[in-house]
């Protein structure tokens, strides 16, 4: 081999060693391309999907899922958020009569209907928030002649609703069929019977499950509680508590149209611009009063969301002191589990 020939062999054998080394050090060589820059670390917010958007605020300690029908517009939309995370949920436009009433557990809810002029009763159709284009059967009315006409009773666990249709009741099984009922009924039972009054007595089957005295007026309402208690309110303004093991205690001064907590320690009313909350002889916070006109317990009944002039409130009663307010103008409110 040739000298010069010898002195080009060298010559890249040399430039070999400095880029080898070179890429042991972790500097590109003269021939090595510079590399490309990293890529940005991933985003910390997540992108909306198709059916929700985010918004605000987030309650601390809160849980579930807030729907309400927002008065602020002539059409009192359905609208609904969850309550931990912020995020709204996105429904198609539904047009409510401001009324609404959900159960304690699933995501169903019954919202009132526009009503047509030469109606008296008040129209109502079903909704799963979590599948808000699934049919759950179509539009049904309740009776106007009945101290309950406005109401929908829900089976705690969102399988089954009631209500009176004039003189007899009605039994939907969500999303498949409505049975007749003998008569209206104002509750259901744990295991989910139809409970009724019969003038002062609370009837399932035929078995009577409370039995009232005339002197105290006609029961008007019941709600088995979560814990097994059985609340029953009655016309005279007083409020029986049956505790699982049997132990009785009574309310008194309290008003015809009440929402029992869910371990039926307590139960609030509207009247006015005042939500009133009265004690059942086991409600820590004791009677309290509310500037709002609507209100509804959380599931677990540590919370109470309240319809304000210009916002919701949302405060918590048991076991902490949190508060957190939603800047919307509700009419009718439901918080599910």
């Amino acid at each position: 081999m040739r000298a010069r020939d010898l002195a080009i062999v060298g010559a890249v054998l040399v430039l070999g060693g400095v880029a080898l080394a070179d890429g042991l050090r972790g500097r590109p060589s003269a021939e090595k391309p510079a590399p490309s820059p990293p890529p940005p670390p991933p985003s910390t917010e997540t992108a909306p999907g198709p059916e929700v958007r985010t918004t605000q605020p987030r309650i601390r300690n809160g849980f579930g899922a807030l729907a309400y029908t927002d008065r602020a517009g002539d059409d009192c939309r359905l609208l609904a958020y969850d309550v931990a995370s912020g995020i709204s949920v996105e429904l198609p436009p539904i047009k409510t009569n401001c009324q609404l009433w959900a159960p304690l557990k699933t995501s169903r809810i019954a919202y009132s209907t526009r009503t047509r002029p030469n109606e008296s009763a008040t129209s109502f159709r079903f909704l799963d928030l979590s599948h808000p284009l699934r049919p759950l059967g179509g539009r049904f009315q309740t009776s106007p002649n009945t101290v309950r006409a406005d109401t929908v009773i829900w089976k705690s666990d969102g399988q089954r609703a009631a209500w009176c249709d004039y003189s007899h009741g009605r039994d939907y099984d969500i999303g498949t069929a409505v049975h007749e009922l003998p008569r209206c009924p104002i509750a259901y039972t744990p295991s989910g019977r139809p409970a009724y009054s019969d003038g002062y007595n609370l009837i399932v089957g035929r078995r009577v499950v409370y039995r009232g005295d005339p002197y105290r007026g006609y029961l008007l309402d019941a709600h088995w509680g979560e814990d097994g208690s059985l609340a029953v309110a009655l016309g005279f303004g007083s409020v029986d508590r049956i505790a699982p093991d049997g132990t009785t205690t009574t309310a008194v001064d309290a008003p015809l149209d009440l929402n029992f907590s869910p371990d039926n320690c307590a139960a609030f009313w509207a009247e006015g611009s005042v939500v009133h909350v009265l004690d059942l002889g086991c409600f820590d916070a004791g009677d309290i009063e509310f500037t709002g006109s609507a209100a509804t317990w959380s599931p677990d009944g540590r919370w109470i969301a309240v319809a304000q002039e210009k916002q919701i409130l949302f405060q918590q009663l048991i076991g902490g002191a949190e508060s957190g307010t939603w800047p919307v103008q509700a009419a009718g409110l439901g918080w599910l589990r």
